[in-house]
């Protein structure tokens, strides 16, 4: 859920959760496309489970974060991961996707945050419903302010001296 602002427009790295250049993901995507092959095999993994994705687009990002508060929606995509008032565990929601063999991203682009998860088909709904509690009742609590203020740092300092 991390990416990465730089106050240089023209050196602009945007950063996934895993701290990977999302700049590349458009071409990854497309490569992945054509080699799809037969759409029902596509939705098995390697492990056999059937798995179901949903993505949802925030119509903010980095262009949006104000003049006093530069990083300010990369920001907020961190902490919407730091619990809900229905699901207050502190990363509650990617653990139960891990245990239910799934995964989740977000970055943040200029114009926008895009959040993306996959799991189980049989806990997509419980997935989704975690995933739409970020958006309804976040908990931002000042514990995790911080810590995620550091990450989004470490994010920054890989990624500034970064070829890609």
């Amino acid at each position: 859920y991390d990416s990465e602002e730089s106050d240089d427009s023209d050196n602009e790295q945007e950063k996934d959760k895993d701290g990977k250049n999302a700049k590349a993901k458009d071409d990854d995507e497309k490569e992945d496309d054509s080699q799809d092959g037969d759409e029902e095999e596509s939705s098995y993994e390697d492990d056999g489970v059937r798995k179901s994705a949903a993505a949802l687009v925030v119509g903010a990002g980095s262009f949006h974060d104000p003049p006093f508060a530069q990083g300010m929606a990369h920001f907020l995509e961190h902490m919407l991961f730091m619990g809900t008032t229905k699901y207050p565990v502190e990363n509650q929601y990617d653990a139960f996707l891990s245990k239910n063999s799934g995964s989740d991203n977000a970055y943040t682009e200029l114009e926008h945050t895009m959040y993306h998860m996959e799991v189980s088909q049989e806990k997509f709904f419980e997935a989704l419903d975690m995933l739409s509690q970020f958006f309804i009742s976040p908990l931002m609590l000042k514990d995790s302010v911080e810590r995620e203020l550091n990450a989004i740092e470490s994010e920054f300092q890989l990624s500034k001296n970064s070829d890609e």
